[in-house]
C-alpha cells in the first residue's frame, strides 16, 4: 500500500515520482523554480529543462481555474522551450508574464580585445589593480566559478593593434542580467451545473442586464425558478428551468475560489511624504494614508491603497533617473469616465494621486514588502541573498527571496490553501506559503536542498498539523 502524501513537508524524490502519488484537483496553487538549462553552474541539475511529463502532471493536480507560476530565464529560446512545455500540457498561456528586476546580477561576457591579445601572446599593459570577494564560502561545495575566492579585477591597455580595433567588443551578446521572469499559466475552468451553483449557494438568478435595449436576461439557478426575459420592466417570456451547465470565470471563481487574482492585495503603496491634488474643485491632502479635503473630511469612494499592480516588479530603485516627477492630478478624471459611459466617473488610477519621486514608485515592489508584509517578516531581507542571511545554513546557488514568493502567494490564494512547488530547492516558496497560512507540498531530487528546506522550516513547522492531501 502507498503511503499517504502529506500537506507541510517536504520530500525527497523527483517530482515525476511524487505528483502521481497525489489526487487529482488537489492543489490550490503551484509556485516553481525549476532548472533553466543554462549550463553555467557546476551542478548535475540545471542541465536540463523540466519535462513535460512534470507539467503534465502539475496540471493535472491543481484545481480548474489554478494559477501555476514558473520562473524562468529570459535567454529567449530557453524562455520560448519553457512556455512552449507548459502549454503543451494544457494551461492557458495568455498572460502577461511577471518581469522582477534586481541590481546584483553577475555579467559574463568575454571581452573580445582581451580574448585576441591572449591568443597572440600578447603583454597588456597593466594601469590599475584591484580585488573584491566573489561567491562565499557557504558555496565552496559547488567549486567553479561560484566556490569563495579573492577576484582580481585587472583594468589595462589592448597591446596588439587587432585588439586595439576590436576594443570594448564582448563575445556575443551577455549583458549583466537585471530580472528575472516568472511565467504566468491557469488551469482552464470546467463547466458546471446550475444545479451545483444551487446546491452550494442558495442563488435564485443570474441575469444580463442591457441598458440601451432595457433587457434583463435571467438564468435560474434555483430548479423551482424558469428562466425570464424582461423588456422595459415587463415580463415578455418565461421558460421552463433547464440545468445547464455554465463556463464563465465569474462562475469558476464563486464555485472554487479559482479563475481570479486577487489584485488589490498587490497594490503598489504610495511612497513620499503628504502630497496634494485637484480632485473635483477641492484641493486633497493625503495624510497617513487618508485623502483629506480642504474643510478636514475624509474623502470616500477613493482607492487609496496603493496603485493597481503592474507586471513590472522593480527593486533597489533601478528606475530612479535621477529626476523626481509629480503623477498627475485629476486630468484624466473625464476620460475615464467618458470611457465607462458616466460623465462623473473617477477612478484613482486614472486620475493620479499627486505624489512624487522616481519613476521607480510607480512598480516598487521593495515598498510593497515594507507596507504589506509583516515588520517581523523573518526572512531574507534584500532581493539576492547574501552570504550575511545564510551563516548557520548551507546555500543554494540559485535561491530566491522569499518576499517574491510572498507576493505571488498573496496574488492567487488565500489562506487555508495549499501550495506546491515540486523544484523547491532550499525551500524558500516553501516558507513563504507556511509563512502566510497556506498548507504546502514539496518535493526535490536532491538530498542536500531538502535538508536546508527542512532546517529553514522547521521553527515554523512546529505546531503545523501534516494532513493527508485529497482531491
Amino acid at each position: 500500500m502507498e503511503p499517504k502524501i502529506l500537506t507541510n513537508k517536504v520530500y525527497h524524490e523527483k517530482c515525476e515520482m511524487l505528483m502521481p502519488k497525489i489526487p487529482t484537483g488537489s492543489v490550490d496553487m503551484i509556485m516553481t523554480d525549476p532548472p533553466y538549462n543554462l549550463n553555467l553552474l557546476n551542478t548535475s541539475w540545471d542541465k536540463a529543462l523540466p519535462s513535460k511529463e512534470a507539467f503534465l502532471e502539475m496540471f493535472r493536480v491543481l484545481k480548474p481555474g489554478a494559477f501555476c507560476f514558473v520562473f524562468s530565464s529570459p535567454r529567449q529560446d530557453l524562455l520560448y522551450r519553457m512556455t512552449k512545455l507548459i502549454e503543451e500540457a494544457g494551461f492557458m498561456v495568455d498572460f502577461p508574464s511577471i518581469y522582477w528586476t534586481y541590481a546584483t546580477g553577475i555579467g559574463l561576457a568575454a571581452n573580445v580585445s582581451k580574448a585576441i591579445d591572449r591568443r597572440l601572446g600578447a603583454e597588456r599593459e597593466v594601469t590599475n589593480i584591484k580585488y573584491r570577494n566573489r561567491g562565499n564560502n557557504l558555496m565552496e561545495s559547488a567549486g567553479g566559478m561560484f566556490a569563495q575566492k579573492k577576484e582580481k579585477l585587472v583594468t589595462d591597455l589592448p597591446a596588439s593593434d587587432l585588439a586595439k580595433e576590436f576594443d570594448g567588443a564582448y563575445i556575443r551578446y551577455r549583458p549583466k542580467p537585471c530580472l528575472e521572469i516568472i511565467l504566468v499559466a491557469m488551469k482552464p475552468v470546467e463547466k458546471v451545473k446550475r444545479s451545483e451553483i444551487w446546491e452550494k449557494h442558495k442563488i435564485d438568478y443570474f441575469e444580463t442586464k442591457r441598458e440601451k435595449t432595457k433587457t434583463i436576461r435571467k438564468i435560474a439557478i434555483n430548479p423551482a425558478l424558469n428562466d425570464e426575459l424582461w423588456i422595459d420592466g415587463k415580463l415578455v417570456e418565461s421558460t421552463p428551468y433547464r440545468d445547464t451547465k455554465l463556463s464563465d470565470y465569474v462562475t469558476a471563481t464563486i464555485m472554487n475560489g479559482h479563475a481570479c487574482t486577487w489584485l488589490d492585495r498587490c497594490r503598489v503603496p504610495l511612497m513620499g511624504e503628504d502630497t496634494r491634488r485637484e480632485v473635483s474643485g477641492l484641493q486633497d491632502k493625503f495624510i497617513g494614508g487618508k485623502l483629506i479635503n480642504n474643510y478636514g473630511i475624509e474623502n470616500q469612494g477613493k482607492r487609496l491603497d496603493g496603485r493597481y499592480p503592474t507586471n513590472l516588479l522593480v527593486q533597489h530603485d533601478l528606475l530612479d533617473t535621477g529626476e523626481v516627477t509629480r503623477s498627475n492630478g485629476g486630468d484624466q478624471a473625464n476620460r475615464s469616465g467618458a470611457l465607462h459611459g458616466s460623465k462623473n466617473a473617477i477612478s484613482l488610477e486614472s486620475t493620479g494621486l499627486g505624489d512624487s519621486g522616481s519613476f521607480s514608485r510607480y512598480f516598487c515592489f521593495d515598498s510593497w514588502c515594507r507596507e504589506k508584509l509583516p515588520k517581523t517578516y523573518p526572512f531574507l531581507p534584500v532581493p539576492k541573498p547574501p552570504p550575511s542571511t545564510k551563516v548557520g545554513r548551507e546555500a543554494h546557488l540559485t535561491e530566491k527571496p522569499v518576499q517574491i514568493f510572498a507576493y505571488l502567494v498573496t496574488l492567487a490564494s488565500r489562506p487555508g490553501d495549499l501550495i506546491g512547488d515540486f523544484y523547491a530547492g532550499s525551500g524558500s516558496s516553501l516558507l513563504a506559503a507556511a509563512g502566510m497560512n497556506r498548507d504546502f507540498i514539496g518535493c526535490d531530487k536532491v538530498a542536500e536542498h531538502v535538508k536546508m528546506a527542512e532546517q529553514r522550516l522547521s521553527v515554523l513547522l512546529v505546531n503545523r498539523e501534516k494532513k493527508e492531501i485529497t482531491s
